[in-house]
Order: C-alpha cells, then structure tokens, then sequence
C-alpha cells in the first residue's frame, strides 16, 4: 500500500495546474488558448463596475467585456448578483 494520493487523482492536479500561470504577482488560466486574469476575490466587484460603465458606452455586455480579459470560479452568477443590487438600487 503506497502513502500519499492515488495517481489518479495526482494527474488530474498535474493536469489543471497546467492550465494556471502566476506572473508577476498576478494569477492567470489559459482558456482555449487565450490568457485570463484571475482576480482576487476583493478585486472583481471593481472589475465589474468599470466593464459596466464601459459596456454603457460601447453596447457590449458587461458579462461579454469581463469574459474575454477575466475569469473566477462563479463568475456569472457574482455578475448576476451585481446586476440584482444595482437594479434594487435603482428601485429604492
């Protein structure tokens, strides 16, 4: 019996962690061939804002503009709840 995780599950690691880059104090994942920001969490909020003001300006989505330079787990649905406070916010 051997100590430690089953191949298995070590070459599935192996496998995602060649999809992530971390430069320059900056973490990056490559999807479909095309380098990503992954933000810290305390970042996306201002990441969404400044898309959105920007989309306002150009008619492109907010989800559009934040896909094609950024990617975290959830992604959409914090762009989902974004948008709910901003109308609630509208509202009130």
């Amino acid at each position: 019996h051997k100590k430690g995780a089953p191949s298995k599950q070590v070459s599935r690691i192996n496998n995602m962690a060649k999809r992530y880059e971390y430069k320059n104090d900056r973490l990056y994942i490559i999807k479909n061939g095309v380098r990503l920001i992954v933000p810290r969490p305390e970042e996306r909020d201002a990441i969404i804002d400044k898309n959105h003001a920007a989309s306002a300006h150009f008619s492109t989505s907010t989800a559009d503009r934040v896909k094609t330079m950024y990617y975290w787990p959830q992604m959409i649905r914090h762009l989902f709840q974004f948008y709910r406070n901003i109308i609630q916010f509208d509202i009130a």
